[in-house]
């Protein structure tokens, strides 16, 4: 019987398609692999051929109201309230019962309690990240603005912000451990990427040819490149886009995920002020942001609105792309060769908007909260009329084909429980 794997994680459409393609990776290979995820991508996964476990509640209300808590500058006393405490202790109560059997849990580092539904069922455990949210001299916490403050304060940033963490969920997570798995309490300094008091190995699903590996990461840390879903989607421009697309020069790509943008109206014709002043076209996501297309029919046949496209097949269409920041829109990006004008929100996507800045493949970013007509406008303008921004976008692809992320990751799991 084919050892079972019991893989985690929550979020976003983009927190969950790496996860996916890991799980198809796995299974091919030989593994049982049951992925869980929020409830609302339970169609998506099962049109991979993979087994899926819903967890938790549906992703586009909890990212809406912690997107909504981070703009109001709430985020950290959103995780400190009751509902948020009940959430957890229902998520992880799912968790260990959906992990019976398992040979081998692999889960988000959103989940970071699933170290304890480990040391409870008594098996071995992988971290994974989309982030480098690891101590390094190199960089600073990812969720820092500034790329780097050097190395003593970079160092710091990390270690501040792991206990800053750690101290907030030490209450319920000690009572989730008690209550839940019947575990005893955790102490004032637990590192939370252990179990049983020992480092577990982690997976860094970020490429090197966007970030080099720190040079003082630990050897359990491995940094094993994106992991790109592909496959599933027999997807192709539909008619209405196919004329678009023939219709005039290739278009920009506006579109900023999951993420929810406050006065969205307002933010809307503040696109549509700066692409009429660039004289871009443009392909419009909606997303989860919640434009509809009446708002921009004063672009007339210079833009076209999409409810949403695979970036592996819609970004190579594009002129260059604009987009939020997350972290695998960029790699997306990237990967398709194209440069970027990032307009980051929250959290890391101001660290991935320093990065397309550090590799030349795109104009300087643009907080959301710095928006301005003439701004974008000056941003959309640049990202396409200056020719090293793709060509330095190019290289990193061509340097991003020679990794295989998937098959990295797939070594480190076999080097954990061995073969099938």
């Amino acid at each position: 019987m084919a050892k079972r794997i019991f893989i985690a994680t929550s979020g976003s459409r983009g927190d969950v398609e790496p996860f996916i393609a890991l799980s198809k990776a796995l299974q091919n290979a030989g593994y049982g692999v049951v992925l869980a995820a929020p409830p609302d991508f339970g169609g998506w996964i099962a049109s991979h051929g993979i087994a899926h476990q819903p967890i938790g509640d549906a992703a586009r209300g909890y990212v809406d109201e912690l997107a909504s808590a981070i703009e109001r500058n709430k985020f950290f006393r959103s995780l400190k309230n009751e509902t948020f405490e009940q959430r957890a202790y229902a998520l992880y109560a799912d968790l260990l019962k959906a992990s019976e059997g398992a040979d081998l849990l692999i889960f988000s580092m959103m989940l970071a309690g699933m170290t304890s539904v480990a040391e409870a069922r008594r098996i071995p455990a992988i971290g994974v990240y989309l982030q480098p949210l690891l101590t390094t001299a190199d960089f600073a916490i990812p969720m820092q603005r500034r790329f780097s403050y050097g190395g003593f304060l970079n160092r710091l940033s990390h270690r501040a912000a792991d206990l800053a963490l750690w101290t907030l969920f030490r209450g319920w997570w000690n009572a989730m451990r008690r209550d839940v798995l019947g575990l005893k309490p955790l102490g004032r300094f637990h590192d939370m990427r252990t179990v049983n008091g020992k480092p577990m190995p982690l997976l860094f699903a970020i490429s090197e040819a966007l970030l080099s590996r720190p040079r003082d990461w630990p050897d359990h840390a491995s940094m094993t490149g994106n992991w790109f879903l592909d496959g599933g989607e027999d997807w192709t421009p539909p008619p209405d886009l196919a004329a678009f697309l023939k219709e005039g020069p290739a278009p920009v790509y506006v579109g900023f995920g999951s993420m929810p943008l406050g006065q969205s109206k307002s933010k809307a014709h503040m696109i549509i002020e700066a692409l009429k002043l660039s004289g871009q076209r443009a392909v419009i996501a909606r997303g989860w942001g919640g434009w509809d297309d009446d708002i921009f029919a004063p672009l007339g046949a210079n833009a076209h609105v999409i409810d949403a496209a695979p970036h592996r097949k819609l970004f190579p269409l594009m002129a260059g792309v604009v987009h939020h920041g997350g972290a695998g829109t960029t790699a997306a990006c990237f990967r398709a060769g194209r440069p970027a004008f990032v307009t980051p929100l929250i959290l890391d996507q101001f660290f991935y908007a320093n990065l397309v800045r550090r590799h030349g493949a795109g104009p300087k970013a643009l907080p959301v909260k710095s928006w301005h007509p003439l701004a974008l406008a000056r941003q959309l303008a640049e990202l396409t009329s200056v020719p090293g921004y793709g060509r330095r976008a190019r290289e990193v692809s061509e340097r991003m084909a020679k990794e295989n992320g998937l098959a990295r990751a797939k070594d480190v799991v076999q080097s954990v429980i061995g073969l099938p």
